[in-house]
């Protein structure tokens, strides 16, 4: 669902119009005079009237179409419907004087002693920061104008058609849908178990740069000061970043610092005597808190900034995770199990201990392959060299890195 300010371009402003439907009895409010209307076409008539008058407004402000809706709301279903894409608008930012202004206004109006001038001098500097759309923007998308329930004019904008997405991802106002072609082989790994590894992969990343206070805190700093809403290295706004697999701790050793004593419910409380002894606590307990926390939220950014900071932290998922039968083997093909063993131990298809292997029940290739995962006995058993043992020690499922 959207907020208020990512539905239209300001406030809701009252249209004049109310649509209610009572059995054949219409009400409609114009000019603050009540009018009953019997006949719903005319009803009709006058309420798309309305809405094109409306329309006209904001049409030739640069947007590419502009569309009235009789739906009272334009939500997710609406936008999944028309195959829609969204652009946000992009906000703005205060400069020195201006931000003190502005506090300065805030506290004003939250003492109710803010006089009519200064209400609108507040509105038009959080409009700023609300942003806007740019020419760019506009170009490519357009915007539904409806009416709520209220009689209230709504604007959902920035909806990219179907036919205008590739124009938008050559602008860079869009990226493009990561989706394999038709030749692309179906992957053994199910969509389930895909969230799984990625949630691994995720954990691996945060259990790395966990080790680089000064590294995380220097992306905050990068990203709050940047404005970096959508590709930002943390999940600060969202937050969560999923780092815990359902299968829970099975092969799965995450830094404790990333799983145990989540932050505390303090809600109703005297915030200010809950601060009080939490700074007493000293500076060391602070910065482990901030630093634990942070690296919680970290998610990547863009690919070049994710590679900048991997390159730095160098995660290694197996580090924390080691595939066994409920995180992994029970979870794929018995054709995918075989065709790992054969990997992992330089087997040919015909060898006599692959075509053996192969024959086994899936619930005995699971074993066997947590065994080899597992034990440094079986190994030793299987006469495993050390370029083998390596090569098990650093494999991981496709499309995890």
């Amino acid at each position: 669902m959207f907020s208020a300010e990512q539905r239209g371009e300001g406030e809701a402003r009252p249209t004049g119009l109310t649509r209610t439907v009572w059995g054949v009895r219409q009400k409609r409010l114009s000019c603050q005079v009540a009018v009953l209307l019997d006949d719903p076409e005319i009803l009709d008539t006058v309420f798309a009237a309305v809405l094109a008058e409306l329309a006209a407004r904001h049409r030739g402000a640069g947007w590419k179409w502009v569309e009235t809706s009789f739906e009272s709301y334009i939500g997710y279903y609406q936008i999944e419907e028309g195959k829609f894409a969204r652009l946000y608008k992009q906000e703005g930012v205060l400069s020195e004087d201006d931000a003190a202004r502005f506090d300065e206004l805030t506290a004003l109006d939250e003492a109710e002693a803010l006089d009519a001038a200064g209400r609108e001098e507040l509105a038009a500097l959080q409009a700023i920061l609300e942003g806007s759309y740019r020419a760019a923007q506009k170009a490519h998308s357009g915007l539904i104008l409806y009416v709520d329930p209220r009689g209230a004019a709504q604007i959902c904008a920035g909806l990219v058609r179907k036919e205008d997405k590739a124009a938008a991802i050559a602008a860079g106002l869009l990226t493009a849908p990561q989706h394999g072609t038709e030749d692309t082989p179906k992957s053994p790994i199910s969509q389930k178990l895909r969230e799984n590894l990625d949630r691994v992969v995720q954990g691996a990343r945060q259990h790395a740069v966990l080790r680089d206070p000064e590294l995380l805190l220097d992306l905050l700093a990068f990203q709050l000061s940047h404005a970096l809403h959508w590709q930002k290295p943390f999940g600060i706004s969202l937050g969560e970043v999923p780092n815990w697999p359902t299968t829970g701790a099975e092969g799965y050793a995450l830094d404790p610092r990333l799983s145990e004593h989540p932050a505390r419910e303090i809600q109703g409380r005297d915030l200010a005597k809950s601060f009080r002894p939490f700074r007493q606590k000293g500076r060391a307990h602070i910065r482990g808190e901030l630093t634990r926390f942070l690296a919680a939220q970290y998610q990547g950014g863009d690919a070049k900034l994710a590679a900048l900071i991997e390159k730095e932290t160098q995660p290694r998922t197996r580090e924390i995770w080691t595939p066994n039968a409920a995180n992994f083997f029970s979870r794929v093909s018995g054709p995918y199990l075989s065709k790992i063993w054969r990997e992992m131990l330089d087997l040919a298809e015909d060898a006599p201990s692959a075509v053996a292997f192969d024959k086994l029940k899936k619930a005995e290739k699971v074993a066997q392959l947590e065994s080899l995962f597992s034990e440094a006995a079986a190994r030793e058993a299987l006469g495993v060299t050390e370029e083998q043992a390596s090569r098990i020690a650093n494999w991981l499922p496709e499309g995890m890195s």
